[in-house]
């Protein structure tokens, strides 16, 4: 009686271990290769990392402020070519920095462009 308990389990055990339990794997699926292209050679993006894009782009930020703070001293100081570079630097990179960063950018631009005016014009600007 033991044998046949014994034999009917492994017969058991072989059975479900052939079928399976019907339950898939999730396991994480690559994406097929495509034709000609060394699979070896695939590189991740190098910043990956949301932690990393954040620290880049707080950086990004503090940089586009300086830059900000540097032209407002440039157009107060009357130094108008100076300005007119910085506001260039950051009309290059204003799409990628935050909508209260751009706006600020578009602020200073409005000042430079008064300033030039003013300076065509011969008008002294109080507080420049």
């Amino acid at each position: 009686m033991r044998i046949r308990i014994v034999g009917s389990s492994f017969a058991l055990s072989l059975a479900l271990l052939a079928v399976g339990c019907g339950k898939e794997e999730n396991k994480p699926t690559t994406p097929p290769t495509p034709p000609g292209v060394d699979a070896t050679k695939i590189q991740a993006p190098e910043l990956n990392d949301v932690a990393t894009n954040a620290v880049l782009s707080a950086d990004v930020q503090k940089s586009a402020q300086e830059k900000i703070d540097i032209a407002v001293t440039y157009i107060k100081a009357d130094k108008l070519d100076l300005a007119e570079k910085t506001v260039s630097a950051l009309e290059t990179q204003k799409a990628s920095l935050p909508r209260a960063i751009q706006t600020k950018v578009d602020d200073v631009h409005k000042m430079l462009d008064t300033a030039k005016k003013a300076s065509d014009a011969g008008i002294k600007i109080p507080g420049t």
